[in-house]
């Protein structure tokens, strides 16, 4: 819910906005990634169980997420899309540290949180 809040807001990119967002993800164990081009960010997860990846994508060419753990094993979350996107996947992770992978031209946010 905090997500498509923040996603049909019409200051979308105002870094107000994100930093708002992160604020209130947080205390929910949620996080709260944005950028614009091709990113890799860390996430890093304190309990085991079920995430939920809410992802958006402005751009207009390609873009997909992966997430790799520790042992470096890959688990694609959206694969490929061209022009912009707005989709949600759910992944149950083993506490530790991540890596999301980010191919993008255009500017993108993935909020992670808890069911």
């Amino acid at each position: 819910e905090y997500t498509d809040t923040v996603n049909s807001c019409p200051d979308y990119g105002n870094g107000t906005v994100f930093a708002s967002l992160k604020k209130t993800l947080g205390p929910f164990g949620g996080t709260f990634l944005n950028g614009t081009g091709n990113q890799v960010q860390e996430l890093k997860v304190s309990n085991a169980g079920m995430r939920f990846f809410s992802m958006s994508y402005t751009g207009e060419g390609t873009f997909s997420v992966s997430l790799q753990d520790k042992s470096k094993k890959s688990t694609v979350l959206h694969t490929n899309s061209n022009g912009a996107y707005r989709g949600a996947e759910s992944e149950k992770l083993e506490a530790g540290h991540y890596i999301i992978n980010v191919t993008a031209s255009g500017p993108w946010t993935i909020s992670v949180f808890n069911p």
